[in-house]
């Protein structure tokens, strides 16, 4: 029985950082924004007609888009690694840590998009797995497209095209791996 030819060249490793100065635009946009609605809410509470729904909505909006801001100056600052594609799987801030045996589809989100998107193999299985409550809350959305994780291409410092040939290539190299028959 003749073994199938594998291609022995992968590409290296890919690993891919958190842009910061993508980060910190978005950082600066999302406080400048919570300032004015918290700014907005302290103004009509304190001159205003007080509406406490109203007055509730805006501030915890504020409040929020401020905290998200803050996240984002922490990203810029640490770098951290956005995605990580190699042999083995793929994992990073974005991601979970996931087997290419987990993963279905690696490509764009949609034809034209600046988003990754990611479709597993069983969902549910890869959400029971993991430990941080963020990503089983996450693993639960319902996305387009049967996307079950969205990876923002924006803030990474690659081109798309690239990191999806990469993530193919390591995927078809993995899927051959495990056809290959045993020898005992």
């Amino acid at each position: 029985m003749a073994r199938p030819v594998l291609s022995q060249r992968l590409p290296e490793p890919l690993v891919l950082h958190v842009m910061p100065d993508k980060m910190r635009s978005t950082a600066r946009n999302s406080i400048g924004l919570g300032l004015f609605l918290t700014g907005l809410c302290a103004v009509v509470f304190v001159y205003g007609a007080y509406v406490p729904l109203f007055f509730n909505i805006f501030l915890v909006i504020g409040l929020l888009l401020l905290y998200f801001g803050a996240l984002s100056i922490g990203m810029a600052r640490a770098r951290p690694v956005a995605l990580r594609i190699d042999r083995h799987g793929v994992s990073g801030y974005y991601v979970p840590t996931l087997d290419w045996t987990d993963i279905l589809r690696f490509d764009r989100n949609e034809a034209r998009s600046t988003s990754l998107g990611i479709e597993l193999f069983i969902r549910a299985d890869v959400r029971n797995r993991q430990r941080r409550l963020m990503w089983r809350f996450n693993l639960r959305l319902p996305l387009s497209g049967n996307w079950h994780i969205i990876v923002p291409g924006d803030v990474l410092d690659a081109d798309l095209d690239d990191i999806v040939a990469t993530a193919q290539a390591f995927h078809s190299a993995a899927i051959a791996r495990d056809q290959m028959p045993v020898r005992r």
